[in-house]
């Protein structure tokens, strides 16, 4: 089969992909290795042959003899790329190809690329070529990241076939591949440039994407009934077609009626749920890395690995195991000096000072073992992660709390500042910059610069959102808190700092209680309870007077009464205590 011709489209492609897969039986794994593969340890040395003559060629070779010096290195990286990402029991677990030699079918697909796109080696091609014969017969997932390494062998396999081609003495000591004896229709000069830049589009491509493009596992549980599976990361999508694809080497189901199993039970389990309130099992990743997995297993007839069982016990069994798996290593790490005794016959005080001895390093020994052990048995479990690089969706509101204390009104600027430049940075309508404030610790609740610090804060957040906000949304927040008596420290102080803000700020999110926090401008935080006329009179956030002080409704005007902080709730219930009204 010969080269197209350099005017590639969509549909030359598809036509040659679906062409070559209807004549693809597979036949299992373990393909036979071309000679090449086996061989790779010797492409050094026939390269810096293929140099030295390179260097002083023939005439009707300078064109070639140039190619090849500049990009020498582009051929040492591919043997050494080689060498890391297809080691032979890799090798052996793509599928093979009914016939005489038991070809590799990925080697097939490679050459099959190369010559349909001998000088458009780009991932859309690719996508549409493979795409197109996964038509006729899918891929599997190990089959699509082994490709870019195939395609590194089939170029390897043309440049030195084409050499020999050009001068005996370059011929390697070993056959080519038929795929690569297909290809001599082609000027040797021609293949060899063609080989070499499919090296250098190899290397450029972003082969994740290739692989989220063409993947059939990936098509499939995007149909994830909650949506979230394609708005997760790279790494955590690449997580959940592992699993796919180690549960299809151990099952008699394909990776793609596995990946549809999964689809269906998260559709199943969403039946009885509300939109509002989706259950976990609605979503992919239960089926596959949460407790869904052993029953996904038993339907699938999956035979569990001996590792896998020893691993989930461990984790199911955590403390309990540990607990045992010390006592035992301690055990272990006694034998030597008990041993050590019995043999020596030593008396009842050389067996008292002996134990007390051994017990110190005994615990250490065993201590060490263990942690090791569960190293290596146990990687570490990474969450899911969603991908919000480019924007955050409309459903994920996200705020950046940022906890701080005041101590001067000078100090304010600054940190509004700061707060500036984390919008600036990140500009995004769903993200939203919040400043929880402590005052500093003092001998009593009030300060004299306390109102002047509010003020600051509240008038810096204030000109922040006129600046950035818009109708829509509101980028700046400000939450602050008031100081309450720490009798264990006999200061006041904000409670517990900053672990205290951030759980009051995560209960407001979740649960809406306010709790400590003076939410805004013209919150009420101080109150008072005439005891004889119980009319109550209250201070705000933002102004020093009080409710019954003339002025007071011209310096809220702006701002109105606007809610209840925490403190002020304490000094109502206070004040309705002392006033009789409760």
């Amino acid at each position: 089969m010969g080269m197209p011709g350099n005017n590639l489209n969509v549909e030359n492609l598809a036509a040659l992909g679906h062409a070559l897969a209807l004549g693809h039986q597979v036949d299992g794994v373990n393909a036979r290795q071309i000679d090449l593969y086996r061989q790779l340890a010797t492409l050094p040395a026939w390269l810096a042959r293929t140099r030295r003559y390179c260097e002083s060629p023939k005439a009707r070779d300078i064109r070639v003899a140039d190619w090849l010096l500049d990009n020498d290195y582009q051929v040492l990286r591919a043997l050494r790329q080689l060498r890391v990402d297809l080691p032979k029991n890799f090798y052996r677990q793509l599928p093979a190809l009914q016939g005489l030699n038991r070809p590799m079918r990925l080697l097939v697909i490679a050459h099959g690329a190369l010559r349909a796109m001998p000088k458009q080696l780009t991932v859309g091609n690719l996508v549409n070529y493979v795409n197109a014969y996964q038509q006729a017969a899918g891929l599997q997932i190990a089959e699509l990241w082994a490709l870019p390494s195939l395609l590194r062998l089939a170029s390897l396999e043309n440049l030195v076939d084409a050499f020999g081609q050009l001068n005996a003495d370059l011929t390697v000591p070993f056959a080519v591949s038929l795929e690569a004896i297909e290809n001599r229709v082609t000027e040797p000069a021609d293949r060899i440039a063609q080989a070499i830049s499919s090296l250098a589009a190899v290397q450029a491509i972003e082969w994740q994407d290739f692989v989220d493009l063409s993947s059939q596992v990936e098509r499939i549980l995007r149909a994830d009934p909650v949506a979230a599976y394609g708005s997760m990361s790279f790494e955590t999508r690449d997580k959940y077609r592992a699993v796919v694809e180690k549960l299809g080497r151990g099952a008699n189901f394909s990776e793609t009626e596995i990946a549809r199993k999964v689809v269906d039970y998260a559709r199943q389990a969403g039946v009885a749920t509300t939109q509002a309130a989706p259950s976990k099992a609605s979503h992919v990743g239960y089926w596959l890395i949460d407790r869904g997995r052993e029953t996904l297993e038993h339907d699938l007839a999956y035979k569990t690995p001996v590792g896998d069982q020893i691993r989930r016990q461990m984790v199911r069994h955590g403390r309990r195991g540990y607990a045992l798996a010390l006592f035992a290593g301690f055990l272990l790490a006694m034998l030597a000096p008990v041993v050590f005794l019995l043999t020596s016959h030593a008396g009842f005080w050389s067996w008292l000072g002996g134990l007390a001895l051994s017990l110190l390093p005994a615990t250490v020994l065993s201590m060490t073992l263990v942690q090791w052990l569960i190293t290596a048995l146990l990687s570490p479990r990474v969450l899911p992660s969603m991908d919000y690089r480019r924007a955050l969706p409309d459903t994920c509101q996200t705020a950046v709390a940022v906890p701080v204390i005041v101590a001067h009104e000078r100090d304010v600027q600054a940190m509004l500042e700061q707060l500036e430049i984390r919008h600036l940075s990140n500009p995004d309508p769903m993200l939203h910059f919040v400043l929880l404030s402590d005052l500093p610790d003092a001998g009593q609740e009030h300060e004299p610069d306390d109102t002047a610090i509010e003020t600051a804060l509240i008038a810096g957040i204030e000109s922040l959102n006129r600046q950035y906000g818009n109708a829509a949304t509101t980028p700046f927040y400000l939450l602050h808190r008031r100081r309450f008596y720490n009798p264990a420290e006999s200061c006041w102080m904000g409670r517990e700092r900053k672990r205290g803000k951030l759980e009051q700020f995560n209960q407001y999110i979740l649960q809406g209680d306010v709790g400590e926090f003076c939410v805004s401008a013209g919150a009420i935080e101080r109150l008072r309870i005439d005891p004889e006329t119980l009319e109550p009179r209250f201070k705000v956030i933002g102004s020093d007077l009080w409710s019954d002080e003339a002025g007071f409704e011209n310096e809220i005007r702006r701002t109105g009464v606007t809610g209840i902080c925490g403190s002020g709730i304490i000094e109502a219930m206070a004040e309705m205590y002392l006033s009789g009204v409760m």
